[in-house]
């Protein structure tokens, strides 16, 4: 019985090996707030850089149902682990499993939370998408702890060669610090396409959005940093061959204002400092 299992174990593992896909990607850019940003400072350089690796993994597990696993960095949410469990049918797609905020804080290497993602797709005619990542846990007390938090709706259309959303997507990083919290805070309204053609090796997507960044200082009398910025997205999908995809995708502010404790901040009016961007290059692997 024994070997009948070991051997069972061993073939699924094999077969999930056979069929698993890697990648990596790499982000950096100027459209932020940074989280080393001073109370009183009151300017925007441009040339504030934030940057970070994601790898990544999915992996079948049984019919309809994969594994998504891997290390992620987000300009605001910084970094985590998840492993997801993925399960999809025609009509419906449920995510869920743990994730935990990782080496964000020598004092907290591992933070951990839930991760939850529902999809309802009716095919070539409309969905809807609702996600939410919390940490578990609901107060911070020593110095560097931290809480992330991610919320994600989109309801969308399918016209010919596009798919069409309408998105909502607020995440949210707040960590203790020696004199109160600090609070980093994203909000994005967007309207997006994603543009196609059947046996074609590329595909592009267009965002417009408008989004907010807001670094709080909580402390005897709250402080609120503020930049607000229109912005046009572009995303390149190529399948190179048969197992290799490559993607990049660039945000460009098209127009930016904000303010810090009331008073405008000032941005660079001439140099290199004016253009804000976030760019994310990457690739997928495929070993089947």
């Amino acid at each position: 019985m024994k070997k009948r299992i070991c051997i069972s174990l061993l073939l699924i593992l094999a077969i999930s090996l056979s069929a698993l896909e890697i990648g990596a990607s790499f982000n950096a850019g100027s459209l932020n707030l940074s989280p080393d940003r001073k109370k009183d400072d009151s300017d925007i350089s441009g040339t504030d850089y934030l940057y970070g690796v994601s790898v990544f993994a999915n992996a079948p597990v049984a019919d309809n149902l994969s594994l998504e696993t891997g290390l992620y960095y987000d300009p605001v949410l910084r970094y985590s682990v998840s492993a997801l469990l993925n399960y999809r049918s025609d009509y419906f797609q449920f995510k869920a499993g743990p994730f935990f905020g990782f080496l964000n804080d020598w004092d907290t290497i591992l933070k951990p939370g839930i991760s939850t993602e529902v999809l309802v797709d009716v095919p070539g005619t409309i969905f809807a998408r609702l996600r939410a990542d919390s940490s578990i846990g609901g107060r911070i007390v020593r110095d560097g702890d931290y809480l992330q938090e991610k919320s994600v709706l989109g309801v969308g259309f399918y016209i010919p060669n596009a798919i069409c959303e309408v998105s909502l997507e607020n995440k949210t990083y707040t960590e203790k610090t020696s004199s109160g919290e600090k609070e980093n805070h994203f909000r994005q309204y967007a309207f997006s396409t994603d543009i196609y053609q059947k046996n074609r090796p590329y595909r592009v997507k267009l965002t417009f959005a408008y989004q907010t960044r807001t670094l709080s200082f909580i402390e005897a009398a709250t402080v609120d940093h503020v930049l607000n910025s229109l912005v046009l997205g572009t995303r390149l999908d190529v399948r190179t061959s048969d197992r290799l995809d490559v993607f990049f995708d660039l945000e460009s502010n098209i127009y930016s204002f904000g303010e810090a404790d009331d008073t405008f901040i000032d941005l660079a009016e001439s140099g290199i400092g004016v253009y804000l961007f976030s760019l994310t290059a990457g690739f997928r692997f495929s070993l089947d």
